[in-house]
Formats: C-alpha cells, structure tokens, sequence
C-alpha cells in the first residue's frame, strides 16, 4: 500500500485507508477523497500532489496525502 503523495503520476488509484483528524477529514470527505474513492494521480511536486476526484481536480499538501493510503 502507498500513501496518496508517493503513487505515480497518470494513474488510477483506488483509496483504501484515510488516518486523518476530524478537520482534515471533513474537507477532504466534502470534496469526495473516502474510502473506496478512485483518483486520478495528475501531478506531484515537493511531496504534494495533485489529483482528479468525481470530475474536479483537488491539491493537497505533502501532510494530508502522506495519511491518504491507495
């Protein structure tokens, strides 16, 4: 299993686990990164990354995508 922040670019990721507090968990459950979610990896740079979830695309930081595991 890989955290969201090292999965390769340009592909499909299915998340299985979220280790995240109640604010952060909140926000990303508001923009649809749950549990059995599919994203697409578009871009990373300096431990952040960016992916594509339901149609819209969504930065996170390096903190929030290493407790996102796909």
């Amino acid at each position: 299993m890989l955290s969201l922040c090292t999965a390769p670019v340009d592909t499909r990721q299915t998340i299985k686990w979220c280790f995240l507090d109640d604010p952060e968990h909140m926000f990303t459950e508001a923009l649809g990164l749950v549990q059995g979610a599919e994203v697409k990896v578009l871009d990373s740079c300096w431990g952040g990354v960016v992916v594509s979830v339901g149609g819209t695309r969504v930065a996170l930081g390096r903190e929030i995508a290493e407790r996102i595991k796909v």
